[in-house]
């Protein structure tokens, strides 16, 4: 499930952003027991890269740490067992940002890709995560599904050689991320709505409950499961990014207990879409991803994929861990 952020979906911490069509940033985050993937799409009015602090540019910023999160957040940017780390992608390479940090992969390597078309740009690698580590004597991560990572995506916007605005994730940021962890927000690895141990049969849900699609991404076919506390109407409508309706799933009175059903996209354009129940006047939504084979729904250069490193974010391996939304 991608990041989708834009002064509408995320924060603008510091300075201005007018509106989505000036940025938004579409990040895919996945994590083996190896690397460390990103991507972004990013749109933007005026794409620029030139003279000056890096920060004043057009960038984009991750703060992750990579560990399990469960208690007080970090005052400041640790080390250690608990290994904050705060990294930019840029034209000029891609950045370690921490103490001992520096340059990780150039561009056009096979661990790196960046490409400004101005006014858009994209950006896609993968970090190895026995050399962050080792680069702070920090302990090495070993993912596991379920655990709770503290983070922060962050888009520096800078419009005609003026930097304009900050935009992120975080609704926390003062843009004082880079020494202040408090002001990041968390994301899981893997599915974070999944219960264990319980039933579905017999499951009378306390409140009434939608879980992530799956599979998500799908192609052409996906299952959207909820529950219900009680016998209630429900509606379940599919939406495009644009808000527009797609279709109307669910318009029905379903009994108290867990539903599934099931959504074909086979006349669907691939794309990110919003998939939202309503019961009564309140509502919950979450996003999925429809990627149809030959699609050209993935990053691209100008002639062609990249050829030196694809991160085909939609068909993953199912040991990969894909970051989705809190």
């Amino acid at each position: 499930m991608p990041f989708v952020i834009n002064p509408t979906t995320g924060h603008v911490a510091v300075g201005s952003v007018d509106n989505d069509d000036d940025l938004t940033g579409t990040v895919y985050l996945a994590i083996d027991d190896d690397y460390l993937y990103f991507a972004a799409d990013v749109i933007d009015d005026s794409y620029y890269h030139g003279e000056g602090d890096w920060w004043n540019q057009d960038v984009l910023q991750l703060f992750l740490g990579l560990y399990d999160w469960r208690g007080p957040k970090h005052t400041g940017i640790s080390r250690g067992d608990e290994p904050d780390y705060i990294l930019y992608a840029n034209e000029e390479g891609l950045h370690l940002d921490v103490s001992n940090g520096g340059m990780l992969s150039a561009p056009g390597t096979d661990d790196y890709y960046f490409e400004g078309f101005d006014p858009d740009y994209v950006t896609e690698g993968r970090i190895s995560l026995d050399s962050i580590a080792a680069a702070n004597n920090d302990t090495r991560f070993y993912p596991e599904n379920g655990m709770r990572i503290p983070i922060d995506i962050y888009f520096h916007d800078n419009d005609n050689g003026t930097w304009e605005g900050n935009v992120g994730f975080s609704h926390l940021a003062t843009d004082q991320q880079w020494n202040n962890p408090r002001e990041w927000a968390y994301t899981w690895i893997g599915n974070q709505s999944t219960v264990a141990g319980i039933d579905d049969n017999n499951l009378i849900a306390e409140d009434f409950i939608l879980y992530p699609n799956y599979p998500n991404p799908f192609n052409p076919v996906t299952n959207i499961k909820f529950s219900l506390p009680e016998d209630q109407f429900v509606k379940i409508n599919i939406f495009n990014m644009k808000g527009q309706l797609v279709n109307k799933l669910v318009n029905e009175k379903r009994p108290a207990g867990v539903h599934t059903v099931h959504w074909n996209a086979e006349t669907a354009a691939s794309g990110v879409y919003l998939y939202q129940l309503q019961v009564g006047d309140r509502s919950i939504t979450q996003k999925m991803v429809l990627m149809k084979k030959g699609s050209d729904y993935c990053l691209k250069k100008k002639g062609g994929l990249n050829p030196a490193f694809l991160f085909d974010s939609f068909s993953l391996d199912l040991r990969w861990y894909i970051f989705s939304l809190n």
